[in-house]
């Protein structure tokens, strides 16, 4: 599989991540969520740092996962459980993208 760096921009910042040619229309929608999230959070927190603000992001990002993981047992701690594991696992391979570059 070929990979391929793409230059984006998140929350004013550019980064150059690498990732295969297959994923890279899934990266770069997913950024593009991510700057539209903590735009509207920006709008509405107009005095908090960048740092302050990618958490919020990363928090509802959090939460949107969640619900969509298990739109039926909200309450099933094992099954919120499982969803951090692969919120974990997610983040840890976006950083190590970043690392990696």
């Amino acid at each position: 599989m070929s990979m391929e760096v793409i230059n984006v921009s998140i929350c004013d910042t550019t980064y150059n991540l690498r990732c295969q040619k297959e994923e890279k229309n899934n990266l770069i929608n997913s950024v593009n969520y991510l700057n539209n999230l903590i735009n509207q959070i920006k709008i509405s927190n107009k005095n908090q740092s960048n740092e302050r603000i990618v958490v919020m992001a990363a928090l509802q990002l959090s939460s949107e996962l969640c619900s969509a993981a298990n739109p039926n047992q909200k309450n099933n701690m094992q099954n919120h459980n499982q969803t951090i594991i692969e919120i974990k696992k997610y983040l840890n391979l976006i950083n190590n993208k970043l690392d990696s570059i």
